[in-house]
């Protein structure tokens, strides 16, 4: 698995990367997020969702490669539990860099640091628990109708989750453990939903 894993992120095009490191800097010096932890958390949930959807289910990717990774030795649970764990590692990686930026960019303006360690974890789990259930309905959609289905619904689901984000009510000092646990929880149930039916759709189908 730690192969198909670092296959993931040398299969992403230098552009892709370059493009989205700007997109992070530039968001993270903004002044609108300073008070926003959740919204920052949420962003990063977005962005790690095109690192995932970019590297499963390009154009040039998705049946092909399921067709020239089923002739090696890997079982299709396999393949389908690797997307899964790398969805944990997309969102940690666009977390921790885009709130290094944002600390950056506090500590170059001389600012202070807003926020308690409780709102930083809280936000951190409501962008993990999102983009968990954003890309558990998108792989469970792969595998039950293909890779022209979840292409045409991403172009509308995620530009229009990016024009919601700012329309968020929802601020970090009304973050509660209650309702951390409640999205921890429902966010858990979809995507081991999601996972065996996945490997079992994938396990039924002919390549």
């Amino acid at each position: 698995m730690r192969s198909l894993m670092i296959k993931d992120v040398m299969i992403q095009g230098k552009r892709t990367y370059l493009i989205m490191l700007v997109v992070l800097i530039v968001i993270s010096s903004q002044s609108y997020f300073v008070d926003a932890v959740l919204k920052l958390s949420i962003f990063s949930a977005l962005v790690a969702w095109v690192f995932a959807v970019n590297t499963n289910f390009g154009k040039q990717i998705s049946d092909e490669q399921n067709t020239l990774l089923i002739s090696l030795p890997l079982t299709r649970r396999t393949m389908v539990t690797e997307k899964y764990v790398m969805i944990f590692v997309w969102y940690m990686a666009v977390f921790t860099v885009l709130f290094g930026f944002r600390i950056l960019f506090i500590y170059l303006l001389g600012s202070a640091m807003n926020g308690s360690v409780f709102s930083y974890l809280s936000a951190f789990l409501i962008g993990l628990c999102t983009i968990c259930i954003l890309l558990s309905f998108y792989y469970l959609a792969y595998y039950r109708w293909g890779i022209k289905v979840v292409q045409t619904a991403a172009q509308f689901i995620w530009p229009s989750c990016v024009a919601l984000l700012p329309w968020i009510n929802l601020n970090d000092h009304q973050l509660s453990g209650l309702l951390i646990l409640f999205s921890v929880l429902v966010s858990a149930a979809v995507l081991t939903f999601s996972y065996y039916r996945s490997v079992r759709l994938f396990e039924e189908r002919d390549l």
